[in-house]
């Protein structure tokens, strides 16, 4: 069937493609697939259809000229991202014929023609399209003059956009600012759904004793069973249950648990409706994997928890070079029975192979196994084979995200300067975003150097609401956003993030524990220590819980119980500079003014064998009285980008430095502007 509209037809080429064919067929080939989800991805965000590919080129449509002149100006913006891709593109308003989803007619050759003769990197649209969005705000042009075309009747009025190239070269922070408007409407609006949908779900207390109510298309991926019982079996089944879990978490339509949870459930002793009731799903996925030789067996089965009843299952039996395959078609095959809506889009992610190199997958599964474990040991472990994945296939994106979510950690831990893991950690994740633009791993990595090292907090935001736009279910990303909002001192959006990232990860101790630290920066601290006790009862051994739990207690003038917590942390933390220099600022304000002298002279011993942030000397220092020593140390800890420093104008502990001019400068510096200095 045949339908005639007026449509915003765009044509985008790659500059110089049959000369890198001809040099290197492979690099061509890879540059097209980079292209392609390059435009797929931003075509769909502003409500264009994606027609087809002719070459080296893309058609695509759109109701409305605006939207195609904002799509062609973020792709561009994108694309100057990647050395290697180079486009022109070029844009008409006219009536078309639409049959089934191809479109032609002579708007189709109009376009094509101004795509042919625009320049490199430049996008060139018809007087048609000038007319209809010269009163747009922030769009300008400049006009080329007639031009006659090749089996067209009439010259055609040309203008070339103007202004974004330069503006781009200039200040690239704001590169990408429009496209990531347009994805905060979508992302707001996913949020509004996500918030409605799952306002039953989060915790009505703050107890993880209490049950959660169920979201309908709510699932957990439990630990897969390592039929082997070796280490390299662990890996191996831990690795297809993630890869799994990865997929179904791209759909939007689904609430998927992370994996930190669902750990909760390795060892078996619990029914299937007593785990859905605490994790506050209906669906559970359970199974086995092992490899043998060249060859695989995955068993699966998923299970309806409210019943108890068997949904569907499986057992696959090949090769093992078809592990990526039946990931995504047991992925496919969960979403069909749970009868769960999936767009092409979503369908394509899933079934998209990271790499063809299965040492390097199993070098990123173990990587991903040890950085799980979030000590400072493991992440150095993990750091270690992800580095050795992408030696093997230096364009496998997901092993480059893991390596920029370990620099960040180990930055955000105190292990490493802020500059060096946070530019380590941009670095990674800008080659990861390069290889699979719809990677959330990576843009949550960048929503986070972003703000805490860049304090660029605007584009923080685009970044992480373009990760949440891929992959809705990711805690991490929640969780992050979370920290970078209350920073700012925004603690209804944030509290809005870390509840989000509790529904979607409700056993994790750094996801309570975050919560309590920002209901403990917005003042409500009965619920902050009542959320710091979850998180210790959910791992007493984890040292940062007890650490903010102390400074809960300090800033409430309950001196011993917040040196019971900091001396906890302390030992458990084997004695790191950043929960001493806390203990020692607690020792001052308790008036114990020796142990706090001991704790400072102590850190400056440690300072001298390995790392200690200004930050955590300024901090001692302040807990033996000597405020002006400790500024300049804070204002260095601030030209270091200390990720700590930041917190420092919400924290209540800093309270008696808000009238001290040198922390007020540091404050402002950072982009900050909290209640107080208003």
């Amino acid at each position: 069937m045949q339908e005639r509209r007026l449509a915003a037809i765009m044509f985008t080429d790659i500059v110089g493609y049959s000369a890198l064919m001809h040099e290197s067929e492979e690099k061509a080939l890879k540059l097209l697939e980079r292209n392609r989800n390059l435009h797929k991805a931003l075509i769909e965000l502003y409500h264009g259809k994606y027609l087809k590919e002719i070459g080296d080129g893309i058609l695509a449509c759109f109701d409305s000229a605006s939207d195609a002149v904002k799509c062609a100006k973020e792709i561009q913006k994108v694309a100057r991202e990647d050395t290697d891709l180079k486009l022109h593109v070029g844009i008409h308003l006219g009536e078309v014929i639409f049959s089934g989803d191809d479109v032609y007619g002579d708007g189709v050759n109009i376009a094509s023609r101004i795509d042919a003769v625009a320049k490199e990197g430049e996008i060139y649209i018809s007087e048609d399209v000038w007319k209809n969005i010269q009163n747009k705000e922030g769009l300008t042009a400049d006009y080329l003059g007639k031009q006659k075309f090749k089996n067209i009747k009439d010259p055609i009025g040309l203008y070339k956009l103007s202004d974004y190239t330069t503006k781009t070269r200039i200040d690239k922070k704001r590169s990408l600012n429009k496209f990531f408007k347009k994805v905060l409407v979508g992302i707001g609006i996913l949020i509004v759904i996500f918030v409605l949908s799952y306002a039953v779900v989060w915790f009505l207390g703050n107890s993880k004793s209490k049950k959660n109510i169920t979201f309908d298309n709510s699932i957990v991926v439990l630990p897969f069973k390592n039929i082997t019982g070796d280490e390299e079996g662990e890996y191996f089944a831990d690795g297809v249950m993630e890869t799994i879990r990865s997929h179904l978490s791209k759909i939007k339509t689904l609430k998927v648990i992370s994996r930190t949870s669902s750990e909760q459930y390795r060892e078996p002793g619990k029914s299937a409706p007593q785990i859905a009731s605490e994790l506050g799903v209906v669906y559970l996925l359970e199974g086995s994997a092992q490899k043998y030789g060249n060859r695989l067996q995955i068993t699966v089965e998923l299970i309806n928890a409210l019943h108890d009843k068997h949904i569907w299952g499986d057992v696959y039996e090949r090769e093992l070079t078809n592990l990526f395959i039946i990931q995504s078609e047991i992925a496919r095959e969960v979403v069909d029975a749970m009868q769960a809506h999936i767009t092409n889009e979503e369908y394509d992610r899933i079934v998209d192979i990271p790499t063809q190199n299965l040492e390097a997958y199993d070098l990123y599964v173990k990587g991903r196994y040890y950085w799980n474990k979030r000590t400072v040991n493991d992440m150095l472990q993990s750091l270690t084979y992800f580095k050795q994945a992408v030696e093997i296939d230096p364009e496998f994106a997901q092993a480059w995200s893991g390596i920029a979510d370990t620099y960040s950690m180990l930055s955000a831990y105190n292990y490493m300067s802020s500059t060096e893991g946070h530019s380590m950690a941009k670095e990674a994740a800008n080659k990861a975003i390069k290889l699979d633009y719809r990677l959330a791993e990576a843009h949550t990595s960048l929503g986070w150097v972003y703000a805490f090292y860049d304090h660029d907090w605007k584009r923080s935001r685009e970044y992480f609401d373009l990760a949440l736009n891929y992959e809705p279910s990711y805690s991490t990303a929640h969780h992050w956003y979370a920290w970078m909002l209350a920073a700012q001192g925004k603690f209804e959006l944030a509290e809005q993030h870390i509840q989000m990232a509790r529904s979607f990860d409700p056993l994790s101790s750094i996801i309570m524990a975050s919560a309590g630290w920002m209901s403990y920066v917005s003042g409500t601290y009965q619920r902050a220590r009542d959320l710091f006790k979850s998180a210790i009862e959910l791992n007493p051994d984890f040292p940062r819980s007890h650490f903010w739990m102390g400074h809960n207690y300090m800033v409430n003038q309950q001196y011993d119980s917040a040196l019971f917590h900091l001396e906890k942390a302390v030992k458990l933390s084997e004695r790191h500079p950043q929960y001493l220099s806390s203990l020692g600022y607690c020792y001052g304000a308790a008036q114990q003014t020796e142990k706090a002298k001991n704790i400072l002279r102590e850190i400056m011993e440690i300072s001298e064998k390995q790392f200690v942030t200004n930050f955590d000397i300024g901090l001692a220092l302040l807990g033996t009285d000597q405020e002006a020593l400790a500024m300049e140390y804070f204002e260095n800890a601030y030209q270091d980008r200390d990720v700590w420093i930041l917190t420092t104008a919400v924290d209540p502990q800093f309270t008696n430095l808000r009238d001290n001019a040198i922390f007020q400068n540091i404050i402002k510096k950072t982009g900050i502007r909290p209640y107080w200095m208003e």
